[in-house]
């Protein structure tokens, strides 16, 4: 009799045991499986984020700025390294036309146009359109749409060398491009037409050299002049480096400086606004009570006959204005006022006459940082890729003077 009660209890406490165990693996299971849920959820919405701009490419061209010629609108739409045998979002080089909308000119599916920086790959003239991907050079006729290849890195030498390319310079007659091979750099001039080269190579000078900047057919120099090795190590981020030297920059025009004594530049801060050459400079104004040297900087603006127009670039009273563009004797400009409460500025966009400084609000409440403009149509952007850009066309009094902005399509 004792035996069976023992027996019994055993039995009991084992069923008791048992089922306590099976519940605690449950909850255990349970849990571990409740993770590996979480974890495939995170793991899928991230590979779903990362890759649906390369399966649904956006049908807008982003926010970088492109290039007017002859009304119509070209830009590099995308930005980063296509992946191969997908479509990515790189998407190409684009052209678009106001009221007949976009033409893809370029597919990043057949040429792996470079786009970490398109002024280095993509340039335009009135006939072509040139690109490259580092290792060839193209050109898109304009007219028949016809693409022919104008330079091949090493097809001079008759074999595969490593060598790279990047546009330097395109004009109408001429594409010049600069050439690697390994270390070693030279630039090459050739035929905008045929590719064919129109004179020797030129190799780069051991010295730093003088740089011709060209705004409507004038040209301006920028002379290199060797920094003092005690402002060098104070603000040695504001001079050109060269072979071991620092250097600055002294704008001139016909052998004169246009800068007021003291003031420097460098090739950097110098813009083609379209009418009007932007130019960013500073000069020293002394030390701080622990001897750091103090830079004061301000921007100048200078028109095609070398001489200054007068404006107030830096902030004033709370009122920040920004050149940004300029045709025949208008300069736009935004007017960024800090309001009292808000953490960003009220933005207007501007036209100021050149001859007269009459002032006129072509847009209230303009939230672009970049124009691209003819005097006819206007393109605003924010210079991000993600971004957008929209077309607008500049509408006119009867005297010829610009009176506010009529918006043709948001987001091309």
């Amino acid at each position: 009799m004792k035996h069976e009660k023992l027996y019994a209890f055993l039995d009991y406490l084992d069923d008791d045991l048992v089922l306590e165990s099976a519940e605690v693996k449950k909850r255990t299971w349970r849990g571990r499986l409740l993770i590996a849920l979480c974890v495939f959820v995170i793991l899928a919405v991230v590979y779903v984020a990362s890759t649906w701009t390369i399966y649904h490419p956006p049908e807008d061209v982003g926010g970088t700025p492109g290039v007017l010629q002859d009304g119509a609108y070209y830009v590099y739409a995308g930005s980063g390294f296509p992946i191969p045998g997908q479509r990515s979002v790189p998407r190409g080089i684009w052209r678009y036309v106001p009221g007949e909308g976009k033409e893809l000119l370029v597919d990043t599916k057949e040429r792996q146009v470079f786009s970490i920086v398109p002024d280095w790959s993509m340039a335009i003239n009135s006939h072509s359109l040139y690109y490259t991907d580092w290792q060839t050079l193209w050109r898109l006729d304009l007219e028949t749409r016809e693409e022919t290849v104008l330079f091949r890195c090493g097809q001079t030498a008759g074999v595969r060398e490593e060598e790279n390319l990047i546009l330097h310079r395109v004009e109408e007659d001429t594409v010049v491009i600069q050439r690697w091979k390994g270390d070693q750099a030279e630039w090459l001039t050739l035929d905008s037409r045929t590719g064919r080269q129109v004179r020797p190579p030129e190799l780069p000078q051991d010295t730093v050299q003088t740089v011709t900047l060209s705004l409507d057919g004038a040209a301006f120099a920028l002379v290199p002049h060797p920094a003092p090795a005690d402002e060098v190590t104070e603000m040695f981020g504001d001079f050109t480096k060269y072979g071991g030297q620092y250097y600055w920059y002294d704008l001139q025009f016909e052998g004169r400086s246009l800068l007021p004594p003291g003031w420097r530049t460098d090739p950097g801060s110098c813009q083609d606004l379209g009418s009007v050459l932007s130019v960013g400079g500073w000069r020293y104004t002394g030390a701080d009570a622990d001897g750091h040297q103090l830079s004061e900087r301000k921007t100048f603006l200078f028109d095609s006959a070398g001489s200054p127009i007068p404006f107030e670039a830096e902030p004033k009273e709370g009122v920040w204005l920004i050149p940004l563009a300029a045709w025949d004797e208008w300069l736009c400009f935004t007017r960024e006022t800090q309001r009292p409460g808000y953490d960003t500025p009220a933005s207007d966009l501007m036209v100021r006459n050149i001859e007269t400084g009459q002032e006129r609000v072509l847009l209230e409440h303009a939230r672009f940082l970049l124009v691209i403009t003819d005097g006819t149509w206007v393109y605003s952007c924010d210079g991000s890729v993600t971004g957008h850009t929209d077309c607008w066309r500049i509408d006119y009094d009867d005297q010829g003077g610009p009176t506010g902005l009529t918006l043709i399509e948001d987001n091309i």
